[in-house]
């Protein structure tokens, strides 16, 4: 189980950056890519790896890409992902699998001597995490714009699979051939992600009074460069046997603090036997602490741009809902749980970051078309139209996450006034106006 895997890329007990070993040659390969302007939009596609092999020697991958200043406007980058099994086979087990890219200062600090060992603590933005289903290939795509902001000069991408089985029954090596891809979509976005900061990352003890997760996850103090602010968070729990079956099968309440605001939901998977690939082998149909066999753990999105205003300072705080392992070295009493194989250290596999927008420039000549002012309460706004010819137009109000939170259709518009009621989300939003003339766009809040 994953449980068991997790407890092996531990150091010590813990770490709080991922710290994993690798005792076989390594190789960082440097890939150029050069993506020359054209007049018009085209969308454009980036091989990262094509059926790299990933196994029990080699179970991390580097590649660096070379992304010059694209000129074009995309309005997405959707990562497409795929594990294939060689002719040996896949691994038969669930295992963690994960894409990354990592920080340039830590990607300056890595050898290029492949006869030695690397070692090295992972300071990284975390794209995507997985688990491989029992044995079986798998794929998935996942929209990454967020990331952006990362995309220029060199870049560095790594990939890993906790691979702990070497031969299949054969004595052949067993593994997986991993292929990804970057494709940027054309388009016009209506929030343009500008800059990335890294909050919590690492894998942290659940239970254990003497080495408490609050160490960890202490409060962090960010200042935003923009009017819109998301933190993203992928966390995942691992290990069995201990207290409550933790922390692989034990829900808990996690709450994000983001100023005067609070967030908060339950580490739960309960649609593993729906959305996890194929009819693998194994216990995969069971609910799990955030991630399902076959299937990518999914971030959980939080939008806290109502709890700042720009040029100040917003404090980040992470907190688990409390929780003891009786089963843990040393606990004296274990009533409840039976040390043997199968139990291993109860931990929480984390990565943070807080992604900074701002809203996209409005179609040239628009600005002169509308003017919006506060409406008749805080909740309401007033858009003014000027069309010298009534025209036909659709005006939305959305947040950064992509929700739509006002929908509506005007039709023959010209010199009037238009009232938008958002009396039950008050916050801070993008409307857009969508014309025959092209799109308008700005920052507004509501019920400040």
């Amino acid at each position: 189980m994953t449980g068991s895997v997790q407890t092996q890329l531990l150091s010590r007990g813990i770490v709080q950056k991922v710290q994993i070993t690798i005792l076989t040659l390594f190789t960082l390969s440097t890939l150029l890519f050069f993506l020359a302007p054209t007049p018009g939009l085209c969308d454009t596609t980036i091989v990262v790896w094509n059926r790299q092999r990933i196994d029990y020697e080699y179970r991390v991958d580097f590649t660096r890409l070379y992304f010059p200043d694209m000129r074009q406007k995309y309005k997405r980058v959707i990562m497409s992902y795929r594990i294939e099994c060689p002719r040996t086979g896949c691994d038969p087990w669930d295992r963690l699998g994960e894409v990354f890219i990592l920080d340039p200062v830590e990607a300056a600090k890595y050898p290029t001597d492949s006869l030695n060992p690397l070692y090295f603590d992972v300071s990284r933005y975390e794209l995507g995490r997985y688990v491989t289903p029992y044995g079986e290939e798998w794929s998935w795509e996942r929209d990454v714009s967020h990331i952006r902001p990362l995309l220029h000069d060199s870049v560095t991408f790594g990939t890993y699979i906790s691979i702990f089985k070497q031969f299949n029954h054969y004595n052949d090596p067993i593994g997986y051939l991993v292929s990804m891809s970057l494709r940027f979509e054309e388009g016009e976005p209506d929030f343009l992600a500008t800059d990335v900061d890294l909050l919590w990352h690492g894998m942290f003890e659940l239970g254990n009074p003497e080495n408490p997760i609050e160490s960890y996850l202490t409060p962090i103090k960010v200042k935003p460069s923009e009017e819109f602010a998301v933190v993203r968070v992928v966390a995942s729990g691992h290990g069995q046997g201990n207290t409550d079956n933790a922390g692989e099968f034990m829900k808990k309440l996690h709450m994000l603090k983001a100023g005067n605001g609070l967030f908060a939901h339950e580490l739960w998977r309960d649609d593993c036997g729906e959305v996890a690939s194929g009819e693998q082998y194994g216990t995969w149909k069971l609910s799990r602490a955030g991630f399902c066999p076959g299937s990518e753990v999914y971030p959980w999105v939080n939008d806290v741009s109502q709890f700042y205003r720009l040029g100040e300072s917003l404090t980040l705080d992470y907190d688990i809902e409390p929780y003891i392992n009786l089963c843990r070295p040393g606990a004296d009493p274990c009533p409840d749980c039976e040390e043997n194989d199968l139990n291993s250290m109860p931990i929480i596999m984390m990565d943070a970051h807080v992604v900074y927008y701002r809203v996209a420039p409005s179609t040239p000549g628009l600005q002169d078309k509308f003017e919006v002012k506060g409406g008749a309460s805080p909740e309401t706004l007033l858009l003014r139209s000027r069309f010298g010819k009534p025209v036909d137009i659709v005006v939305s109000v959305l947040n950064p996450l992509g929700t739509v939170l006002y929908y509506q259709v005007f039709k023959e518009v010209g010199n009037q006034n238009l009232e938008i009621d958002l009396t039950t989300t008050p916050g801070r939003y993008l409307l857009k106006v969508e014309t025959p003339e092209g799109t308008f766009r700005k920052m507004v809040e509501v019920g400040a």
